[in-house]
């Protein structure tokens, strides 16, 4: 169905419709009254020579009355993001106005001669179709933010998680075929191959997803523990400071063996397991005085993140860092209370696998206001937290991520092994 999408001339957007009968006509008026003018002023210029009638209205974005297009309820659909990503040109049929965005420009039926910004939506087509195609090196840097996007992996992680992830959806196995469009056009810009939902290329930082909020498995019970895919959506994602790679304490991927259902490799899965060789330590091992801190709840400031230990004072001030010396667990499904926690992982025999070393901006010393080169950097060693499915200890499945400051020297020493996820 995308390829409709992608091919057709143009793509009109019922985004105000709740369901199928609202009508896209019907639906766009409903709201349209806003965008009124309050009252109008007569006007005339005896030195230019003209007159006219000024219209004074609400202002047509920000607070307000008005709906903003990502907020509309077509676009609250997971389905729909492909439509609009992939659609070369869009028509949005809004509650108070018009959306006009193409690959060249956008416009409103309130500015209609505005061409400002990048997209209305948290992500779009337009961003994407205007980076270049080009087979890209494994393992790359990216930038966090869809608006500064230089390469279509930067585009990516922004999309998931900010857009498609805080998207609902009815029928849980559909969660990876409603973004196969997507997937598949990135795969074809990067040269990248997919598996469920993550790319092989990237696979490090793919793995190291996670809701903002404690979540929900989904009940596609084929669907790998490792996919970002087997939690419900919406879901938005605790955002960890992934952007560069550091050297060291990276696992070593041996396989990555995923069974498709049908024909398409950007679709439903049947089964996934991954192989790796890495750094393991079964959370049995920290004892007292110095047990892990284990998150709590979530949200972007209850959360407790190994990245605010680098923020300098002035800026730290809404973020609880973790204690010196102490290693940092956040399980997918948070704990109904966290002083059982790690009882609660000793019983379940529980281990830290190390993915990845990643650098952080070291502001500690000094700011570093945006813009200035930085010349410091933090590294954070991340893991996830497996729990063993047989009693052989060699087959898993991910149940949260570890954090660990790599100057506290604690991801150091560690058994190295094999473990296969699934």
């Amino acid at each position: 169905m995308f390829r409709v999408y992608a091919n057709a001339s143009i793509n009109l957007s019922a985004s105000a419709a709740r369901n199928p009968t609202d009508g896209i006509f019907e639906s766009g008026n409903g709201m349209r009254n806003c965008s009124a003018p309050i009252t109008k002023l007569e006007c005339r210029s005896e030195k230019k020579g003209i007159e006219g009638v000024v219209g004074v209205r609400l202002q047509m974005g920000g607070n307000g009355p008005f709906v903003l297009l990502p907020e509309e309820p077509l676009h609250r659909r997971a389905w729909v993001l492909q439509e609009s990503v992939l659609s070369p040109r869009r028509i949005d049929f809004a509650s108070t106005q018009l959306y006009w965005e193409c690959r060249t420009s956008l416009h409103t039926e309130g500015y209609p001669k505005s061409d400002d910004g990048e997209s209305f939506l948290t992500s779009s087509g337009r961003k994407l179709h205007r980076l270049a195609a080009r087979k890209m090196e494994s393992n790359p840097d990216i930038v966090r933010y869809f608006r500064t996007a230089r390469d279509p992996m930067s585009w990516w992680y922004p999309m998931l998680y900010d857009s498609y992830r805080d998207r609902g959806i009815t029928m849980d196995h559909d969660i990876l075929p409603a973004l196969a469009g997507v997937a598949e056009e990135v795969a074809r810009r990067t040269g990248y191959h997919y598996k469920a939902g993550l790319w092989l290329e990237d696979l490090h930082r793919g793995l190291l997803w996670q809701p903002s909020y404690s979540s929900k498995k989904t009940e596609d019970e084929f669907c790998p523990s490792w996919s970002w895919a087997s939690f419900k959506t919406p879901s938005r994602d605790r955002r960890l400071d992934l952007d560069s790679y550091a050297e060291g304490h990276r696992a070593t991927i041996l396989d990555v063996d995923i069974k498709v259902d049908g024909d398409n490799d950007f679709g439903r899965v049947k089964s996934g397991a991954i192989k790796l060789e890495c750094s393991v330590k079964a959370l049995s091992d920290w004892k007292e005085p110095l047990l892990p801190i284990y998150n709590e709840h979530g949200g972007d400031f209850e959360s407790m993140r190994m990245s605010t230990r680098y923020l300098h004072s002035d800026d730290s001030v809404a973020y609880v860092p973790p204690p010196v010396g102490r290693i940092l667990c956040t399980t997918d499904i948070r704990p109904g209370h966290v002083d059982a926690c790690h009882a609660d992982m000793i019983e379940r025999r529980a281990i830290c696998a190390q993915i990845a070393c990643f650098k952080t901006p070291d502001r500690r010393a000094t700011r570093n206001p945006g813009g200035e080169k930085i010349e410091h950097w933090g590294l954070i060693v991340y893991g996830l937290i497996l729990e063993p499915i047989d009693g052989t200890g060699q087959k898993y499945r991910r149940i949260g991520i570890v954090e660990i400051a790599k100057e506290d020297g604690l991801a150091d020493g560690w058994e190295t092994r094999e473990v296969v996820i699934v």
